[in-house]
């Protein structure tokens, strides 16, 4: 998928834009706060009903304004210039797909497959295991079509669960809710290992002879391999009484980046982290790519951060030979972007973007 044309109206410091980006490539260069990082927030708004720079969209829209818009054409394996675009003001949200209201977030991150790279993105190595669930959901969401309705049917499981376990209910009020847990939570795990292994596949695959050890992706159930669920949810049951709360299960799994037996966050540079990251997220892309035959979006916010030369240089190629659409922003046309061909490079300066004649 690739956009063929984005506005953009009150964004941040962006009051009106109009871009008709390369299919491929597209570099946006400016100085900080000129508004590179804030279409690169429209467009992830535009996907996800949400900014990935914060959870108030107040702090999004441009000051003095009541609302923001983005509207896109988008073209896709299935059908050329699709019109998509989002509306959202202080309590409401429109989003339009094919001139259809859509109802869910998820849906719309469907129809607009991102995947996302910023200096925050360490956070997946260096963050907590709830980080790590989030983005797994998220890439689950749009891999398996069943998993948002299975995870839905684990999540109120557990939750009655906790609420009778709190209340001090007996045993076969909470068997009822664990049965449901042990059904659903199966079909977790299972999709969970499922994607874990193709997306290990697929990280096999890239270049990555710039890490000092063996590197690799895995993944923890969140309760010890080789035990039935079910039962290991009633044998917890007196413990988990007293703490009010269901301490295992798949709510507590965790993805593990692995090098050698240690984690990639203890053994790692920052610099390493974010070149592993990189890889990773590519490797996502790939599996979404395999499995629904078409290519997600790469937005890459300051690319140049915490990378030297030789990195940037190994990011850029791995993202190209990729083949998908990809926004780059930094600072400045360094010597290794000055270096590509076929590209779209915009200045910008104070919300204005100029396409600059190469």
């Amino acid at each position: 998928m690739f956009f063929e044309l984005l506005r953009v109206n009150n964004v941040r410091n962006i009051t009106s834009i109009q871009l008709e980006p390369n299919p491929l490539l597209n570099v946006v260069v400016g100085p900080n706060a000129s508004g590179k990082t804030a279409l690169l927030e429209a467009i992830h708004i535009l996907a996800r009903a949400k900014s990935f720079r914060t959870p108030r969209i107040k702090d999004v829209i441009k000051h003095t304004e009541t609302g923001l818009q983005v509207v896109a054409e988008v073209s896709n394996k299935q059908s050329n210039s699709i019109t998509t675009g989002i509306e959202k003001s202080h309590g409401s949200t429109l989003i339009k797909y094919k001139g259809l209201s859509v109802k869910t977030i998820s849906t719309q991150a469907n129809n607009i497959p991102l995947i996302l790279i910023t200096p925050d993105s360490h956070n997946l190595i260096t963050g907590s295991p709830k980080q790590r669930r989030h983005w797994l959901d998220w890439a689950m969401f749009h891999v398996e079509h069943t998993y948002l309705q299975d995870w839905k049917a684990y999540q109120k499981a557990l939750r009655n669960r906790n609420i009778l376990l709190k209340a001090g209910a007996d045993d076969k009020q909470i068997s009822a809710w664990e049965n449901s847990m042990s059904k659903t939570g199966l079909i977790l795990d299972r999709l969970r290992l499922k994607f874990i292994k193709t997306l290990d596949e697929q990280f096999t695959g890239l270049d990555r002879s710039d890490f000092p050890t063996k590197t690799s992706i895995g993944f923890y159930k969140g309760y010890p391999e080789e035990i039935d669920f079910g039962g290991y949810l009633c044998e917890k049951r007196e413990q988990d009484r007293k703490l009010g709360y269901t301490k295992y299960g798949p709510h507590k799994a965790d993805v593990l980046f692995l090098a050698e037996e240690h984690s990639i966050g203890k053994v790692y540079s920052r610099g390493q982290i974010k070149r592993f990251v990189s890889l990773v997220l590519l490797a996502e892309a790939k599996t979404y790519e395999l499995i629904n035959k078409e290519k997600p979006v790469f937005l890459i916010d300051d690319y140049a951060a915490e990378l030297d030369i030789n990195a940037r240089k190994d990011l850029l190629e791995s993202v190209l030979d990729y083949g998908g659409q990809i926004f780059i922003t930094s600072t400045e046309e360094d010597k290794v972007l000055s270096q590509l061909t076929d590209y779209n490079l915009f200045h910008v300066e104070r919300g204005s973007f100029h396409k600059v004649v190469k």
